[in-house]
């Protein structure tokens, strides 16, 4: 058994490049796309990433083998992973946020009305495992995205005062659909890499969706609270209040709210609703398009293409 040397360089980039990322994406909202702190750490962020590649590039044992990436389908299924977790968990956040914020349900009420998402989810990967050796696992793959990303392009139609009971089949497919992607997925990628890469084809899948979860929050969140505030800030404008008060509503609202309380009543609180619904619908919007660029990736370099057979077999068969 060979031992394999650590990869500190290419720890320390690969840590310090994605921290610089998030951690703008996280404040930009707060102190502006153009300020100084964002610009720096995007900038910061581009270099350490760019430094990191070519550490890894060069490492003779490096923690990221970019070779294996020349791989298409090894590539389009980490490509899966990574838009599947960006999706997936911030999604799952603003839901449960929006059923507790917006429609006020108690927390564990709003977990009893998580349950069309989850356990489809659950019964689904089974399916996923009997479709996929017997269709080859781009089936699953894509049918899973699809079924997944309409499913939270629809709850974009769903409005503060939408009765649950009305929205909550939409919930079934986005699970099902998770559940059918995630198995085959991953023995694609498996099967994509020869046995003794398997350690680190293993790693570099679970690189992929812990990178897409953290960059889906800080993203989608992003996007969110950008939604909001801009919807926000074009309701309040209606009320009739002075330009100061409208200001200090928008950031009190922001700030406090992405979701940790329900909002006053009132015309006030009908608009904070509105508008923290308006921008969960971008979140859904992105999250959705996420999925559906995975199952073009799936349809286009994970899917087996069928060879056709010489002329000369045809014209034996016929």
């Amino acid at each position: 058994m060979v031992r394999r040397s650590f990869d500190l360089p290419g720890q320390l980039l690969g840590i310090g490049w994605l921290g610089c990322l998030t951690y703008a994406l996280i404040e930009a909202e707060q102190v502006g796309w153009s300020s100084l702190r964002t610009t720096v750490l995007l900038g910061a962020a581009a270099v350490l990433l760019l430094a990191f590649l070519a550490a890894e590039h060069r490492a003779a044992q490096p923690m990221l083998p970019l070779g294996l990436f020349r791989n298409r389908r090894f590539a389009a299924c980490n490509g899966v992973l990574f838009t599947g977790a960006f999706g997936l968990l911030s999604s799952f956040l603003f839901l449960s946020l929006f059923l507790q914020q917006v429609q006020e349900y108690p927390p564990f009420q709003a977990g009893l009305r998580m349950l069309p998402l989850l356990l489809p989810a659950a019964a689904a990967a089974p399916l996923a495992g009997r479709l996929a050796a017997r269709f080859g696992p781009a089936l699953p793959m894509a049918v899973g995205q699809t079924a997944t990303g309409t499913a939270l392009l629809a709850l974009t139609a769903v409005g503060a005062d939408t009765p649950y009971t009305l929205w909550a089949f939409t919930l079934v497919p986005l699970g099902a659909g998770v559940g059918m992607t995630m198995t085959p997925t991953n023995a694609a990628l498996m099967g994509s890499v020869p046995p003794e890469k398997a350690g680190i084809a293993s790693a570099t899948s679970m690189v992929s969706q812990q990178v897409g979860n953290v960059l889906g929050v800080a993203v989608i969140g992003a996007v969110v609270a950008t939604g909001f505030s801009a919807a926000l800030a074009e309701r309040a404008a209606g009320l009739d209040l002075a330009p100061a008060i409208t200001r200090q509503l928008v950031h009190d609202a922001v700030e406090g709210s992405l979701g940790t309380g329900s909002s006053d009543g009132g015309a006030r609180g009908e608009a904070v609703d509105d508008s923290f619904t308006e921008g969960v619908h971008w979140g859904f919007a992105v999250s959705g398009a996420a999925y559906l660029t995975g199952a073009a990736l799936t349809v286009t370099f994970v899917a087996e293409r069928r060879r056709a057979r010489p002329r000369r077999e045809q014209l034996a068969v016929k």
